[in-house]
């Protein structure tokens, strides 16, 4: 895995866990959980940018990661997380 790419991903997964660590409850009619959403946008962007520039926009890992990480929701955090996991796993085997 490149050193770069590396340091970037790690960076992400931390990114992921400061996200969901400041996870709210909002206070509508139906409560739903939150996470800060400039926090959000910078791992939903950050992460599109390492899958294209490593596998590009044709990949599984894009369209997954593009497809399930959508809203500023602790659900979502948690998809992109696991499919950056992935991601890594596949780097380190090349």
């Amino acid at each position: 895995m490149h050193v770069d790419s590396k340091s970037r991903l790690n960076a992400l997964l931390d990114l992921a866990e400061r996200t969901l660590a400041g996870k709210e409850t909002d206070t509508g009619t139906i409560p739903r959980q939150r996470v800060n959403a400039a926090l959000f946008a910078e791992f939903r962007s950050g992460g599109l940018a390492l899958i294209v520039k490593n596998f590009g926009e044709q990949h599984p890992f894009f369209s997954e990661f593009d497809s399930r990480v959508r809203t500023a929701c602790p659900k979502d955090v948690e998809y992109g997380k696991g499919i950056l996991k992935a991601v890594k796993a596949e780097l380190e085997t090349h």
